[in-house]
């Protein structure tokens, strides 16, 4: 059974609204037209990211301030959903060994080690971008109780994208962070003692 309701829009136009199960059916009285209005599908949000990564853009929604003494961090501006893809975490991709060997030059801290289809490989963000995207190098640690990002390896056109993805929802304003997996921190350090 149909049911109808009366509404009106922010133009004072009265309309009824049939809400069918495929369909949003709205009746325009002082225009006198039946409009048929379908409802958007939301994309997977492994779809997003892939799409994202491919674009070689930052999703829009967030801004970075400083954030003493982490340095800089990346922050909500709008609501965001669980499970919902936020950034990537972009950099340079080499082999694994390469990314050894430039740490152990010099450590930065940016070059993020992953295993993707049985090889070794480094993301290598130590460089600051010029263009494409940039924040999702910036998100910072958070301790258990505060993380609210995740990271996954992703498969774009068969090469590895680390993508970061809502582990909660989350509101504007709010910092992301994920759990790096080390426990030396300087910041994490300076706050035990």
């Amino acid at each position: 059974m149909n049911s109808w309701y009366c509404t009106y829009n922010t133009l004072d136009q009265f309309f009824f609204v049939n809400n069918t199960s495929s369909a949003l059916y709205v009746l325009l009285f002082r225009q006198f037209r039946y409009v048929k209005m379908s409802r958007r599908r939301r994309e997977k949000p492994a779809d997003v990211a892939i799409s994202m990564v491919k674009q070689k853009l930052d999703r829009d929604g967030f801004y970075m301030k400083e954030i003493p003494p982490k340095g800089r961090g990346v922050f909500a501006k709008v609501s965001f959903t669980k499970g919902e893809f936020l950034l990537q975490y972009a950099g340079k991709l080499i082999p694994g060994d390469e990314g050894d060997k430039l740490e152990e030059e010099e450590s930065s801290g940016f070059r993020f080690f992953i295993t993707f289809k049985g090889k070794d490989y480094c993301i290598d963000a130590t460089e600051e971008p010029e263009e494409g995207p940039s924040l999702g190098r910036l998100v910072n640690h958070g301790e258990k109780k505060e993380v609210n990002v995740k990271l996954s390896v992703i498969d774009v056109d068969s090469k590895p994208a680390l993508c970061l993805f809502a582990l909660t929802d989350i509101a504007p304003g709010q910092e992301l962070l994920y759990d790096y997996g080390v426990s030396n921190l300087p910041w994490i350090q300076q706050n035990k003692v």
